[in-house]
């Protein structure tokens, strides 16, 4: 925890979205306007929590309290973060299915594949998706499914509890 994977992973999305590939996200975590907030910062060297204020407390008293620079900074960067949707997806806990069930998420993330030709896929906090070693097994033949069906790239998160870093690796868990 706090290793500073998603943050990581969201500089490749952002390094992936400049090479005009096209990426979907399904966040597992958290939602998808804290996603949209860190990837316009880390593209335009914010602090998230800057593009979210201004949002709150409106343009004026935004500027009034951070300058017109960084008023302008925030604009520019949502004005990038609209220019990429058709090249991006983030899909959150609020998505009309539930995406925490892994065959509902696996169908949505063939869907981007196929219908927004997504040339790669991330997916944050797999351990989100319940299961002993054997299902989580399953799911992980299930991504390759796609990965391989739909020629994209996948970049799957997810962590260890510190109480299991020590343990014997389980057959097939990476």
């Amino acid at each position: 925890y706090g290793s500073g994977k998603t943050r990581l992973a969201l500089n490749w999305v952002v390094s992936l979205l400049a090479d005009d590939a096209s990426v979907s996200v399904l966040v597992l975590e958290d939602t998808e306007a804290a996603y949209a907030y860190k990837i316009m910062a880390i593209k335009f060297n914010l602090e998230s929590w800057l593009i979210e204020k201004q949002k709150v407390v409106g343009r004026s008293a935004f500027v009034a309290e951070h300058g017109v620079e960084t008023a302008q900074r925030v604009d520019e960067a949502r004005l990038w973060f609209r220019s990429q949707k058709p090249k991006q997806s983030i899909i959150d806990g609020g998505a009309k299915i539930n995406i925490f069930s892994f065959d509902k998420a696996k169908a949505i993330l063939q869907e981007e594949a196929e219908c927004y030709v997504r040339t790669h896929i991330m997916v944050d906090y797999a351990q989100a998706w319940p299961g002993d070693v054997t299902q989580q097994e399953k799911q992980g033949f299930g991504l390759r499914e796609v990965t391989s069906r739909y020629n994209v790239g996948l970049l799957l998160l997810s962590q260890k509890p510190n109480s299991a870093i020590d343990a014997d690796p389980q057959p097939g868990v990476l």
